[in-house]
């Protein structure tokens, strides 16, 4: 047998309104704070991602400006009708003076430029400026030097080394110089300081490793190396082929073979469609979350990392102040929900009391419950409802009470005017109605003669002249074809049937009509009419009334009737039996000795 869910089916009705609250209120709630939580997490981490990616974005602009601005600078060098002269014509001192003097210019423009020289076509440095404290490389060759060789072969290029001699990483500008003829005479070189980037790089740099910016080339060699892990500095984040290994490690003058990081995360780098990645760092025992950009200039990449912890922090407090928030939205939907509970359930059970004196039959005031119906809420609604409920249903009691009566009081007669009589005082008793007609159908001549008014009972005897009305005018057809009561508020505003019968109630001047057929049997033996000079003085309640009244009402006169026509009928036997009578005692008298003597004596006297 199943058993039904009986959880709190005794629990007091505080209790139940304020857990209904609490969990109607709660629920929600929470679901929007999570809700809110997550969408506020998540666009929380995307304005972290956003500042890592503007950020790396930001360093990579500023490196590649730097670089545009070499670039163009060694152009102009290239390109100066000085340079290229010196080149082509025998060294004088005076092309020399010229060509120094505009390497000076171009070496005091940015105090980041170490060195501004011209190489012959086989790699000799011819000029060489410096700045000062650094050794002059003039007479030097460098046709092994991959910047020399790429702008010697026609292409502008840009390298990062370490010097040889000097042991600092430094980044290279090349550019051919060419003649009229568009024919390579040499190569013109700006040396950039390394520091000129990693002051850059240096600049975004937390000394707690919060953020931190570092820069990988394009053979994902660390350039420049984040705050946090100094150690990375030239050592590469992903495999390269053996060839590439040996051009890295004579770049960078290395004396030991060259270490990679073997941090499979950080190999999204060289891919930069994403912009983002996080990994593990084990030595600082912390994530790190790293956006990155590749300069334009150079396949290069600048990364910028943060702290896993503070990417986090915020996100963090958020959930927090979010758990915070519920907590106090709890504490404030249990005070809301308790009281609230007491305050429905307080007139709650008021109404269940009365109701209660109710079902008792106990007398009902409505000012018992005066205090509930001043409420504007649904509760205050509730109680009038029920007030009127209360008022309506012992008035409809009443009236079944009175109807009951009317019945037994209309049945007890068996008279038809008597009968009569009665249904029309009866009606006045629970409808209030200004004039009224009650007809009955004859079946024989198919029309309707009126029997009652509300002032005037009629006599069914046959030698009154009855007043007749034919059942197709005025309202009688509904009354016929629908064989139920006709309500009718306004009769000036009823279209369907017009009055065209002149009628017992005509000086009232009727203006609302409520009519029913008297119905016994399926078969209408008569109609009840009733009027008032007012709009609207009807309502559905006199008609359902008023229907009642009729069945009963109907069943009393076809009984009265029936009584009236056996009355009839014996008086007709009665008087069919005394004929017979008087012709058999005559025929005893004609029959007697003494009548025949008497005959003949008479017979003789007439005949003599």
């Amino acid at each position: 047998m199943k058993r039904k869910l009986s959880i709190g089916n005794n629990w007091p009705l505080t209790t139940k309104i304020t857990i209904a609250f609490l969990l109607a209120a709660l629920i929600p709630s929470l679901g929007v704070s999570l809700y809110q939580l997550n969408i506020g997490s998540s666009l929380l981490q995307y304005m972290a991602e956003g500042e890592l990616n503007l950020l790396a974005s930001g360093v990579a602009g500023r490196l590649d400006q730097l670089f545009e601005d070499t670039k163009v600078a060694v152009e102009q060098v290239s390109t100066d009708p000085a340079v290229s002269r010196i080149l082509m014509e025998p060294v004088s001192e005076e092309a020399q003076t010229a060509v120094e003097s505009r390497f000076w210019d171009i070496l005091r423009s940015n105090p980041d430029y170490e060195y501004v020289y011209l190489l012959a076509e086989d790699g000799v440095a011819i000029v060489s400026i410096q700045q000062p404290g650094l050794p002059s490389i003039q007479g030097s060759k460098f046709d092994n030097r991959q910047y020399f060789q790429e702008a010697i072969a026609g292409y502008s290029y840009i390298d990062a080394l370490v010097g040889r001699s000097s042991k600092k990483l430094g980044f290279y500008f090349s550019a051919p110089v060419m003649d009229a003829n568009e024919g390579i005479l040499g190569v013109a070189i700006i040396k950039l300081k390394g520091s000129a980037i990693t002051n850059i790089t240096n600049n975004f740099d937390d000394e707690s490793g919060v953020i931190s910016v570092f820069l990988v080339d394009g053979d994902g060699i660390v350039v420049s190396a984040p705050s946090y892990a100094p150690d990375w500095r030239l050592k590469g984040i992903i495999d390269l082929p053996s060839e590439t290994i040996k051009v890295v490690e004579d770049r960078f003058v290395m004396e030991t073979p060259l270490e990679f990081l073997n941090i499979p995360e950080l190999g999204d780098l060289m891919n930069t469609e994403d912009n983002l990645t996080e990994y593990y760092d084990e030595s600082m025992n912390s994530d790190y979350i790293i956006g990155y950009q590749a300069t334009e200039n150079l396949a290069w990449i600048v990364g910028v990392s943060m702290s896993d912890v503070y990417f986090r922090e915020p996100i963090v407090n958020l959930a927090w102040q979010t758990g915070i928030a519920i907590l106090a939205l709890i504490a404030i939907i249990v005070f809301l929900a308790f009281s609230l509970g007491r305050g429905i359930a307080r007139p709650v059970a008021k109404l269940a009391d009365v109701a209660q004196d109710v079902e008792d039959d106990k007398p009902f005031s409505p000012n018992d419950i005066a205090d509930v119906m001043a409420l504007g809420d649904e509760v205050g609604h509730l109680a009038r409802v029920f007030s009127a409920m209360v008022l309506a249903l012992r008035a409809r009691m009443a009236e079944l009470e009175t109807i009951y009566e009317i019945g037994n009081k209309i049945s007890s007669s068996v008279d038809l005017t008597d009968t009569l009589s009665d249904v029309i005082d009866s009606l006045g008793n629970v409808i209030d109605f200004e004039a009224a007609e009650i007809c009955l159908y004859d079946e024989r001549d198919k029309q309707l003669l009126l029997y009652v008014t509300r002032d005037d009972v009629f006599s069914d005897d046959d030698t009154v002249e009855k007043i007749v009305y034919s059942p197709k005018n005025d309202y009688f057809p509904r009354l016929f074809t629908d064989r139920h009561g006709l309500l009718v508020p306004d009769m000036d505003a009823y279209d369907k049937y017009q009055m065209s019968t002149p009628r017992s109630w005509d000086a009232y001047k009727p203006k609302s009509y409520l009519g029913v057929p008297l119905r016994n049997r399926q078969r209408v033996v008569g109609t009840i009419e009733l009027i008032s000079s007012v709009v609207n003085a009807f309502s559905d309640d006199n008609c359902r009334i008023l229907e009642s009244i009729s069945i009963q009402a109907a069943v009393a006169l076809s009984n009265a009737q029936e009584v009236r026509e056996r009355e009839r009928r014996l008086v007709n036997m009665e008087i069919s039996v005394d004929e017979g009578r008087v012709e058999q005692e005559l025929d005893s008298i004609t029959n007697r000795p003494f009548f025949k003597e008497l005959i003949k004596k008479v017979g003789k006297k007439r005949s003599s």
